[in-house]
Formats: C-alpha cells, structure tokens, sequence
C-alpha cells in the first residue's frame, strides 16, 4: 500500500487476530505503482503479482 495510507497499524491488529495471514502490505509502496494511495494502478498490480508469486510458487526443476 502506499505510504500515505492512514492507520498502518491496522494491519497489526489483523495479525494479532488471525496470525495465519501473510503480510504483504509493504510489498509494493512506490507511489508510482497507485492511481490513488488505495488502489494499485496496472504496473502496481504486476509488481504485487510478482511478490506473490515468488512467495508462493516455486519454479519447476528441469529434468
């Protein structure tokens, strides 16, 4: 999210709640990558896509 985002610390209450959660908030925070402070804009949404995957998928080894 971007740094101009109000109340950050949300997301530590959520944490603390539900501490299965992958914390991702900061994954992407350059301004360029929002059309407004809350909303990615395409190239956020590819970066963001990018994070996930590499945290979730790992490449197939070759045989």
């Amino acid at each position: 999210m971007c740094m101009s985002t109000i109340n950050r610390e949300y997301f530590d209450h959520i944490q603390s709640v539900y501490p299965e959660i992958h914390r991702f908030e900061n994954a992407v925070t350059d301004d360029k990558y929002f059309s407004t402070c809350g909303h990615m804009n395409k190239a956020g949404a590819i970066e963001y896509t990018k994070v996930i995957f590499k945290a979730f998928f790992k490449p197939k080894s070759k045989p």
